[in-house]
């Protein structure tokens, strides 16, 4: 787009910069103005809606990615904004204990789910249960400008690869929050491991509320950036991604990319 003469800044919230990623977003043409996260919470996460929205002002077009963003877009008084669902985001951060049900933070942004549904100019989610379930929810508005993608994997790093050689590896990939039913991934590694060697590969980037149960399992910790991933996963037989079963209506809207990395 920017070799179209289209501008385009991408405004995000970081704990710390990437250099790389920055020389990477300046080639292509991208404008990145990072913001500094701030603290965790709901008072932080108000505080960054309060400033994305400044940082959004005078904008023609905004890809609003998920529902704090859409609040953003909403308070900037963005005529034309994408509301890019990713997730039914309260409904997930109650199942995951992150929002406590019935709260004043979960009704303020069930109050934001609903007008984004109204006032977007658009809207894309993973999956087309959960457009069925945001029409459900508000009268039908927003199935007429919503369209699915699936996943957003990149097929030209991901592609079909051989599989590679025995003992069997099996590789638990990505962030690892309450949302993910880690018990029962290791329970079915463990049934594995019944019958034949293995290799059990954790790619996670911060420790997780399971970390005695994953040494239990004798799992291989490895630190991976984006670039490596593709290796990664080309180099595991089985790649592991199980949702709660309990996580309500969240579960509809759930597609994780590295799903998608998997199968590709």
């Amino acid at each position: 787009m920017p070799q179209r003469g289209v501008g385009i800044d991408l405004v995000t919230f970081e704990h710390a910069l990437d250099p790389v990623l920055s020389e990477r977003l300046a080639a292509l043409g991208v404008k990145w103005r990072p913001q500094r996260y701030g603290r965790r919470g709901p008072l932080g996460s108000l505080g960054r809606v309060f400033r994305a929205s400044r940082a959004l002002r005078g904008a023609t077009v905004v890809h609003a990615r998920s529902d704090l963003a859409a609040a953003a877009a909403m308070l900037a008084g963005i005529d034309r904004w994408l509301w890019d669902v990713r997730s039914l985001w309260v409904d997930q951060k109650v199942a995951s204990g992150v929002v406590r049900a019935g709260s004043l933070q979960e009704r303020a942004m069930r109050w934001v789910e609903r007008r984004a549904a109204r006032r977007s100019t658009a809207v894309v989610a993973l999956t087309g249960s959960a457009i069925n379930e945001l029409d459900r929810r508000y009268a039908g508005v927003v199935s007429s400008k919503a369209r699915v993608v699936t996943t957003c994997t990149d097929l030209e790093r991901f592609g079909v690869s051989p599989l590679p050689p025995l003992p069997l590896r099996v590789l638990l990939a990505g962030t690892l929050n309450r949302y993910y039913d880690v018990p029962a991934m290791l329970d079915l590694v463990s049934e594995l491991r019944r019958k034949n060697p293995v290799e059990l590969i954790v790619a996670s980037p911060e420790d997780t509320a399971w970390e005695t149960e994953l040494e239990r399992a004798e799992v291989v910790r490895i630190s991976a950036d984006p670039e490596e991933m593709v290796d990664l996963v080309s180099s595991c037989h089985v790649g592991l991604s199980m949702c709660r079963d309990d996580a309500g209506p969240s579960l509809l809207a759930a597609m994780p990319t590295k799903v998608g990395e998997f199968l590709a």
